[in-house]
């Protein structure tokens, strides 16, 4: 009952996450909900389906998700023509901090993709069930607490590239299905910076083996969210 909670549609004053509606640093929101698996609900991007990703209710009854099937080379994706000004890592845009959440539910556990874009400037896969991160060429970065098959699990990436040579990141994962922090925030800085490059693939990196597993809400912003401000997307509150 408490992960359906943190993920209702009604969660919050004004709606659920209604503030992402009207934030002008929210760039996306691809929901994924049932009937509009492919809509963008803040800035009307929409989506590319490749190879026919599932619409499913896997993760909870009362919202939609995306059902990825590696064997059958499933992904989404949207090419930079698509984007609107100020998506992170779009041609021409001089902003390079953002931040990415998702809710992520695995079927196996295997180095799989989960996000790309460009070619080398920015993936995200799991790696022995752990979100991994590479930006551009950069050192790998791993986060220290391995994620379980069929739990439920809301992830928070950021990433300030305006202010180097050492590049802030942070990775926070929140196990839903029992309410707890996964192990602790990973934080560091690094010297590689993203680049501006396309197209934006969920479910997919032209590295690693596609995914095979669960995803909804993916909210991408072209600023450096707070640690509250990832958990009051995850309850729904923002």
């Amino acid at each position: 009952m408490l992960a359906r909670r943190l993920i209702s549609r009604t969660a919050g004053a004004g709606g659920y996450n209604a503030g992402l509606l009207t934030d002008p640093n929210c760039m996306a929101w691809w929901r994924m909900l049932s009937g509009g698996l492919l809509v963008d609900s803040k800035n009307s991007q929409t989506l590319t389906n490749v190879n026919g990703v599932a619409e499913c209710t896997a993760l909870k009854d009362d919202v939609g998700c995306a059902k990825f099937l590696d064997a059958s080379d499933k992904y989404l994706s949207i090419s930079q023509n698509d984007t609107v000004s100020g998506f992170p890592m779009k041609s021409g845009e001089s902003n390079l901090s953002f931040s990415l959440c998702f809710y992520v539910k695995l079927t196996r556990s295997t180095l799989e993709s989960l996000f790309q874009c460009g070619y080398y400037s920015f993936r995200m896969a799991l790696n022995g069930n752990k979100i991994f991160v590479r930006i551009a060429n950069s050192t790998n970065i791993l986060h220290g607490t391995a994620m379980t098959v069929g739990k439920l699990y809301h992830v928070g990436f950021t990433f300030d590239g305006n202010n180097g040579p050492n590049y802030a990141y942070r990775i926070r994962v929140w196990n839903v299905t029992d309410d707890i922090l996964l192990g602790s925030d990973l934080t560091g800085t690094m010297t590689s910076n993203i680049s501006n490059s396309s197209p934006f693939y969920i479910g997919y990196t032209q590295t690693w083996a596609q995914f095979d597993g669960y995803m909804a809400g993916v909210v991408m912003t072209n600023n450096i969210l707070t640690p509250p401000e990832i958990d009051d997307i995850r309850q729904g509150t923002f």
